[in-house]
């Protein structure tokens, strides 16, 4: 499960004029596009103050995906992404393995492990891992991280957006 990024040690604030997250209003915009033998889904999210967050995950073939987060502030940003493992996985040297298969991991940010508790099933609680990327972002940085089935040497070279800011519109998507 990939989780919301957590910025600044903290979570999206609540939609304004919202009781919960079930009505996120206009705090998001999406789409998603087959073509040319990749798919791709892009969103950003608007309910962080003084931050858009703009993910887009790009399947290349059924071996290669690559997660880029853009974070569009005037300021640093502190921005951590977090993968909840289930409980039969283990993790190193970059590598997630589950009964047999392995999906290895690269990263702008960096990455660290640690206990935590999911869910697989309602009001159930099981021990598991956490794997976090985390780093410290410039003024519209973005953290790009590859997920492969298939192990190969990378070179992530850090990224910096030229971004006017502005949110997605309807025919861009």
């Amino acid at each position: 499960v990939y989780n919301i990024p957590k910025l600044q040690g903290e979570y999206t604030h609540k939609p304004s004029g919202s009781w919960s997250f079930s009505s996120i209003g206009e705090t998001s915009r999406g789409f998603m596009s087959e073509r040319m033998g990749y798919e791709l889904i892009r969103a950003e999210n608007h309910a962080y103050a003084g931050l858009t967050v703009r993910r887009t995950v790009l399947k290349l073939d059924p071996s290669h995906f690559v997660i880029i987060d853009e974070f569009i502030s005037e300021d640093t940003v502190k921005a951590e992404a977090l993968f909840h493992l289930h409980p039969d996985c283990t993790i190193h040297d970059n590598a997630i393995e589950n009964h047999g298969e392995t999906m290895y991991i690269s990263s702008t940010g960096a990455l660290s492990t640690e206990e935590c508790m999911i869910s697989l099933r309602y009001n159930e609680e099981s021990p598991s891992k956490l794997l976090r990327i985390s780093g410290s972002l410039p003024h519209n940085g973005t953290m790009v991280t590859i997920l492969s089935t298939v192990h190969v040497e990378t070179e992530i070279l850090p990224v910096v957006l030229q971004d006017s800011g502005r949110v997605l519109t309807d025919s861009e998507a």
